[in-house]
């Protein structure tokens, strides 16, 4: 493997050469360097592993999970009726909501 070093791959063109790598004690295996740079695989990047009837692994890299909304995940802690509720009281406000205290 050591003569792979410096092995340039450009993205959007397939890797046209095998790559070895191996299983450590602790299950896990280096991505060679090339097939790190032409996938854009960085350190934290998401992969799934799924076995195939052949006995192969089939690794792809998972989209990222949106942080848009992850922190609100499970702010509710209610029933679904009670979420829609809260949900319609949002989108539609009363007049008793929009008025101005005090023009009653």
């Amino acid at each position: 493997m050591s003569g792979m070093r410096g092995v340039a791959v450009r993205r959007g063109r397939i890797p046209d050469e095998s790559f070895e790598g191996k299983l450590s004690a602790r299950g896990q295996v280096v991505i060679p360097q090339p097939l790190r740079e032409w996938a854009e695989l960085r350190e934290g990047t998401l992969l799934t592993f799924t076995p195939q009837p052949d006995g192969s692994i089939l690794i792809r890299r998972r989209a990222p999970e949106s942080r848009r909304f992850s922190k609100l995940r499970g702010a509710w802690q209610d029933d679904a009726a009670t979420v829609r509720e809260r949900l319609k009281e949002v989108r539609h406000p009363s007049l008793e909501t929009l008025s101005p205290e005090g023009n009653e």
